[in-house]
């Protein structure tokens, strides 16, 4: 059953009944097993599948106080972080069209790039981001790719481990 609710809430991340029960489904786990860390682990990737990336960090990290060599660490690591980026891309790319609408093209066009820069697979917001270029042209006002802002710079850097390198920007 654990299983067919998780492929319901991969198809559908926004049925919140799919992610309340898969969420419950892993509380029950870690309460009958607090001490285990797959149990955390569980728990953790329910929780960043719903979008609750808070209580997913938080339960990654009961994982690294109980298994700190957990073999599945790295790939959670990864995923997780995948998750955030995409998380912030979104809020920058939603940023982006606010200001759109009220007319701050330049400020726009500053967080589409950073939509782009911290999620750069996502079409949508290079789409976006190189409309936003063409209308700045049409202006007159060059348009060249602008460096990340110091936010999402800081938010690229916060995703790197310690001694390691953070994620490079990919801006087209």
């Amino acid at each position: 059953a654990g299983g067919d609710v998780t492929r319901a809430l991969m198809l559908d991340k926004s049925d919140k009944v799919a992610a309340n029960a898969l969420i419950g489904l892993w509380r029950e786990q870690v309460a009958s097993r607090p001490s285990d860390p797959n149990s955390h682990l569980g728990l953790a990737r329910a929780l960043q599948v719903a979008g609750d990336l808070t209580a997913a960090q938080a339960e990654y990290k009961t994982v690294v106080q109980l298994n700190p060599s957990h073999p599945h660490l790295p790939a959670a690591r990864q995923s997780f972080k995948l998750a955030l980026a995409k998380q912030e891309a979104k809020k920058a790319y939603d940023l982006a069209q606010s200001l759109e609408k009220e007319g701050a093209l330049s400020a726009a066009y500053q967080k589409a790039s950073d939509a782009v820069g911290l999620y750069p697979s996502d079409k949508n917001y290079k789409a976006y981001w190189e409309t936003l270029g063409e209308k700045i042209r049409a202006q007159g006002i060059p348009a060249a790719p602008p460096p990340l802002s110091p936010e999402a710079a800081a938010q690229l850097a916060a995703l790197a481990q310690p001694g390691e390198q953070p994620p490079q920007a990919s801006l087209p």
